[in-house]
C-alpha cells in the first residue's frame, strides 16, 4: 500500500507541472543536502524533515514550506 506524504505530494505535483518524471541523482542529493537513504525515509513518511531540509525541498520543488508539513 502506498501512503502519500506531504513530500511525495510535492514531488508528484512538480512532476505534473513540468510534465516529466524526476530522477533523484547525486545532483539532487547535493542540492538538498539529503542522502539517498534519508530521502527514501522522508518520502515514505518514516522520518520528519528538519528545517533546513524543508527549506531545500521547497526550493527544489517550488512549493511553500507549509505545504510540506
Amino acid at each position: 500500500m502506498y501512503i502519500q506524504t506531504p513530500i511525495s505530494r510535492a514531488v508528484e505535483g512538480f512532476e505534473k507541472r513540468i510534465g516529466l518524471s524526476v530522477k533523484f541523482d547525486g545532483r539532487f542529493y547535493s542540492r538538498t543536502g539529503i542522502n539517498q537513504k534519508r530521502w527514501g525515509m522522508l518520502m515514505a513518511g518514516k522520518l520528519k524533515p528538519n528545517s533546513d531540509e524543508l527549506r531545500n525541498i521547497s526550493e527544489v520543488f517550488q512549493v511553500p514550506v507549509v505545504d510540506l508539513l
